[in-house]
């Protein structure tokens, strides 16, 4: 797999919108004094909720929202929608850059402000939904 970058932008210094552009090796990286390590064995699940500020119209909020669904659907990971939020799932390092991009996206659409709310879920044994939806099938069948 080719190395990736994450470019994040470090408020108050130079460019355009107020913030120097930092490029950041994806993994192997240091969070809070954490190495972390890609590993192509591990699963992972990133659940996100995009909340734009600002926005009263529930139609307005659904058409924010929808820029989020849509990068996310262009990625190709599989992902399930929910009432409150958006569940991707794959490889870490793959669908943790889907997720800063779909806030981006909303808050790009926004002209505003964004929040985004992120839960992430790994291991070598996360099922996927998938697979949870097949034995839920199979058990029905079964009774």
């Amino acid at each position: 797999m080719a190395e990736r970058f994450i470019q994040l932008v470090e408020p108050g210094l130079g460019n355009s919108s107020g913030g120097k552009l930092k490029k950041f090796k994806a993994f192997p990286f240091i969070w809070e004094g954490f190495l972390l390590e890609r590993s192509d064995l591990m699963k992972a699940a990133v659940d996100i909720q995009c909340l734009p500020l600002g926005a009263v119209a529930k139609e307005e909020i659904y058409a924010l929202v929808d820029q989020a669904i849509k990068v996310i659907e262009k990625a190709g990971h599989d992902y399930t929608v929910s009432a409150f939020s958006t569940t991707i799932e794959g490889d870490l390092e793959e669908i943790w850059a889907t997720a800063l991009e779909a806030h981006l996206a909303v808050q790009k659409a926004a002209g505003s402000n964004v929040i985004s709310y992120l839960k992430l879920a790994t291991g070598p044994e996360l099922g996927t939904t998938a697979e949870k939806l097949a034995r839920q099938v199979k058990a029905k069948e079964d009774e």
